[in-house]
């Protein structure tokens, strides 16, 4: 994750990535323990690492990316609200790359992205309303 790269850091992201994204996107063996948590965290490591990336680098890893944590949640249902975050990390990171990498992604796996980023969204505006809807105690102090 260090800025610049070492030519053995690059060697290392070379031998890593690729081996990273097969973890996430292998279904067989998920029945043991803490294996959605340990695929989550794993993509929000590589969700991070885009971010220490310069120049055309952040859209060829986002080119994997998006791909791969849309994989990870056709899989894992439950992941929704955490893939539709990091994929907002994605855009924070830079919007151009984000847009010409979704322009170049087919219809079915642009409508299960924005299946995700709703989902994300009611989740969150239900528990807005949620909140907001919860009766308030008023408190009287009363000291003299």
């Amino acid at each position: 994750m260090v800025t610049p790269k070492t030519a053995c850091d690059q060697e290392m992201v070379r031998y890593m990535i690729p081996r990273l994204i097969t973890f996430v996107t292998t279904t067989k063996g998920d029945s043991e323990e803490g294996s959605d948590q340990t695929k989550s965290l794993v993509c929000h490591i590589l969700t991070s690492f885009v971010s220490t990336l310069f120049g055309d680098q952040i859209q060829v890893a986002m080119a994997l990316l998006i791909p791969t944590l849309l994989a990870h949640a056709s899989s894992n249902p439950g992941s929704y609200p955490e893939t539709a975050k990091r994929l907002l990390e994605l855009v924070a990171v830079s919007q151009l790359a984000f847009k010409n990498v979704v322009a170049n992604m087919g219809a079915g796996q642009r409508g299960f992205m924005e299946e995700i980023l709703r989902s994300n969204a009611r989740s969150i505006a239900d528990s807005t309303q949620q909140q907001s809807s919860a009766p308030t105690i008023a408190l009287k102090m009363n000291f003299g």
